[in-house]
């Protein structure tokens, strides 16, 4: 049975149209009248079932552009492994830096710093193997690891309806279940209708790499100074049991 959020797919056949790129529609379903459902299913990058299994820890992404969720092992490695620093290499608003680092933990590639003052995160060893892999190897990555997320699968298995229908059984309302599937839809036609994929991953990084250093001293810097204000300051008191006078920077105790 179809969804509230799929109601408006009813009475026609929905799809993006080929020259349309899925993230143009920013986190909303774009309705376009085609003759059949534009699934991609039979194309030389099909993707095909996989054991992957996604770390359900982070939320279902919402995070369009799979090529930076390619590039976050590149940032999170040196340093930039913060949502702010993730932000600035990206120039993001500062609430989609987490979007894209918690995109790369479902897909297994990253994992939270436990017991930090700021929210970090580092590499898993997928993580780690894709760091050292060429573009085209990433691809490789993406396609076995995507193929594992359940909205994309039910994308490619019965379209846009089937796969709001799984993002709502997920617990997702509707506006939340649209957004999300936005971003199976944009990841489905990455690996699948993008010959120049690898080609995507290395330009994104060429073009954000310049921006690390610097988001990572300042990703640095908010930990300690974090760490430093959560730090107990310690004081020194007189050591005359019956004074106990907190003492002065100088040591001096007046009444002593």
């Amino acid at each position: 049975m179809a969804t509230a959020g799929a109601a408006h797919l009813q009475g026609m056949t929905t799809t993006f149209l080929e020259t349309d790129h899925p993230r143009a529609a920013t986190g909303v379903f774009v309705d376009k009248l085609q003759s059949a459902p534009e699934v991609g299913f039979g194309t030389a990058y099909r993707l095909d079932a996989t054991d992957h299994v996604v770390d359900d820890s982070f939320p279902i992404p919402q995070a369009n552009d799979l090529e930076k969720v390619a590039s976050i092992v590149d940032l999170v490695d040196q340093g930039a492994d913060t949502g702010d620093a993730v932000a600035e290499v990206f120039n993001f608003s500062d609430r989609q830096g987490p979007y894209y680092l918690d995109a790369a933990g479902y897909l297994g590639l990253v994992e939270v710093v436990p017991d930090e003052e700021v929210k970090t995160y580092h590499l898993t060893a997928l993580g780690q193997h894709m760091l050292s892999s060429s573009a085209e190897e990433r691809v490789q990555i993406l396609r076995h690891t995507v193929a594992g997320c359940p909205a994309v699968r039910a994308y490619a298995d019965g379209g846009e309806e089937h796969m709001l229908e799984t993002l709502a059984a997920a617990g997702l309302g509707d506006g939340t279940a649209d957004r999300r599937g936005a971003t199976a839809v944009s990841w489905h036609r990455s690996l699948t209708s993008s010959a120049n994929f690898a080609t995507m991953i290395d330009d994104e990084l060429d073009g954000a790499l310049y921006r690390v250093p610097e988001a990572a001293r300042k990703a640095a810097e908010a930990r300690e100074e974090r760490r430093k204000a959560n730090t107990p300051r310690l004081v020194a008191v007189c050591a005359d049991p019956l004074c106990g006078m907190v003492l002065p920077a100088s040591g001096d105790c007046e009444y002593h």
